[in-house]
């Protein structure tokens, strides 16, 4: 018979269906919409395996649903970067890195069930914590990628959904997989699984009102603008591109919106809103890699500066260091920065004069 938490589950599970079925029906060829597709069906599972564990006529669907859940914490992490990072890419390791996750996660629920018995207690007991603290070590990093990443987001909507929506739902799993592994094997634990229950569904639906109301652009990719929209306000961009082209501040380190803003005598929010608006950049760092970039390709094509290191010269664009540089100089120009200073590119660089600080965008002022 069916128990109060047991229909939280179900009610859980029917509002991750309708959900689910909105996002393929209406943005099934958007990154993010698989992205959170993905997450509810591995949520789904792992709502559902405890209310299955009761029925041993259901072992197939308690196993599959026990195989979905382990995913959760890769599905949430996944859906952080898809959501966040403005190109993300699912590289081999993280693919080796999320089965490995739900390898261990499946195994140990299967050795905490009963499915794999062992007569070894520090078995029992590794399995019972470290697939758990695997699993709270990639709800973390994603925790700390959504933080971190808010300092440079220029997209408002985006800005605030990662305080609100992701945050909660990112709390929630850190928090269960904690309890979890604290009260693993011990009295109590039917009751966490019932308060789990009544946790999961009222979390679900708090997401699906956010989500059926969230703003297009959160769901679709950036599209370039034909043509960028006037400026609401031309002596901001005119005194952003004295600070950009004039005093190259830029080449400041650590430079963030926060200390931009203060610059121009401005509010964090509005610089955000009038360089993601006006001037088409999604992220702060991207509009600080054109300029730094392009004055590092300009020195490089440099026959005079041919005695300066490649550090030298990433250090005084403004980089703390030189990893971030190289990897922002091949995704922008296609080539590390010691194969441009030899490339033929570089001959007809330093003969055209071309590599000049670019101006912003024209319209802007």
């Amino acid at each position: 018979m069916w128990t109060t938490p047991d229909l939280f589950r179900v009610v859980s599970v029917a509002l991750a269906a309708v959900f689910g079925a909105v996002l393929v029906r209406d943005h099934r060829e958007e990154p993010s919409a698989r992205a959170t597709l993905a997450l509810l069906v591995a949520a789904s599972g792992h709502m559902l395996v405890h209310m299955l564990e009761k029925n041993a006529g259901l072992a197939l669907a308690t196993h599959l649903c026990a195989l979905l859940g382990a995913a959760v914490p890769f599905a949430f992490w996944n859906l952080t970067r898809v959501h966040f990072d403005d190109e993300p890419r699912l590289r081999p390791i993280h693919w080796l890195l999320g089965a490995v996750l739900v390898a261990t996660r499946y195994t140990g629920w299967r050795v905490a069930e009963g499915f794999m018995p062992t007569s070894s207690d520090a078995l029992r007991v590794f399995w019972g914590v470290v697939p758990r603290l695997f699993g709270i070590a990639f709800v973390v990093h994603a925790l700390i990628n959504v933080y971190v990443g808010a300092r440079s987001d220029l997209v408002l909507p985006r800005l605030r959904l990662r305080f609100s929506v992701l945050g909660v739902v990112g709390t929630y799993v850190l928090i269960e997989l904690t309890t979890q592994a604290f009260f693993a094997g011990r009295p109590h634990m039917d009751a966490a699984e019932d308060l789990h229950g009544y946790a999961g569904g009222l979390l679900l639906l708090g997401i699906g009102v956010v989500a059926f109301r969230l703003q297009p652009e959160l769901l679709r990719p950036a599209r370039p603008l034909a043509e960028p929209p006037p400026a609401r306000d031309p002596r901001i961009v005119d005194r952003l591109r004295e600070l950009i082209e004039g005093e190259r501040v830029y080449r400041q380190e650590g430079l963030t919106v926060a200390g931009l803003a203060q610059r121009l005598g401005i509010q964090e929010a509005r610089l955000r809103q009038i360089i993601n608006a006006q001037l088409g950049f999604k992220n702060f760092n991207a509009f600080l890699h054109q300029y730094r970039i392009g004055d590092a390709r300009r020195a490089l094509a440099d026959p005079a500066q041919r005695h300066r290191s490649v550090a030298e010269i990433a250090y005084d664009v403004g980089y703390a260091s030189l990893g971030p540089f190289n990897r922002a100089f091949k995704e922008l120009t296609g080539s590390t920065p010691t194969e441009f200073r030899a490339s033929p590119e570089s001959k007809r660089l330093a003969e055209s004069g071309i590599g000049e600080i670019q101006p912003l965008k024209q319209g802007d002022g």
